[in-house]
């Protein structure tokens, strides 16, 4: 449209009214994945927030420690009702190597940041890993990453 003075603004990408809670399973995959690999994601922009590799203690038999620390206030379109934390690991070819999920609701975090930590045991090589907070009936999502690289031992 070409029309002085006007500007047209529109959804990127492709627009279904189909509210996320009556997704598919499929579809929901699909929506996780698309944010876990995208920069820009197509179903929406999701917050963003800092996700760290931090060294294992001793005693556990991980190899891998992620935390990811986020303001429940930089959030706070993601927590009403429940939501999901999902944590994922992708090897150098972008194939899925580890995956953890946790439901929770804001009620279980009563301090205004919050550090989610999960653990993991992998074999030497590189890997990304995202870490994704997102509301289970609105689909609305805050994501967070960093590579790593671990060594022989």
């Amino acid at each position: 449209m070409v029309q002085p003075g006007c500007e047209v603004h529109a959804q990127k990408g492709y627009y279904s009214p189909k509210p996320f809670r009556e997704y598919s399973a499929l579809e929901k995959m699909l929506h996780l994945v698309d944010l876990a690999l995208n920069e820009d994601p197509v179903f929406q922009v999701p917050v963003r927030f800092s996700v760290a590799t931090l060294s294992c203690p001793p005693d556990k038999r991980a190899n891998l420690c992620l935390a990811a620390e986020f303001a429940l206030e930089k959030i706070q379109e993601v927590l009403p009702g429940k939501f999901e934390i999902v944590s994922i690991i992708f090897d150098d070819r972008g194939n899925t190597v580890e995956l953890k999920r946790e439901v929770k609701t804001a009620a279980e975090f009563p301090k205004a940041s919050v550090i989610h930590q999960a653990d993991f045991r992998l074999a030497p090589g590189t890997y990304e890993c995202r870490v994704i907070i997102r509301n289970l009936e609105t689909g609305r999502a805050a994501v967070g990453g960093t590579s790593v690289r671990i060594e022989r031992q």
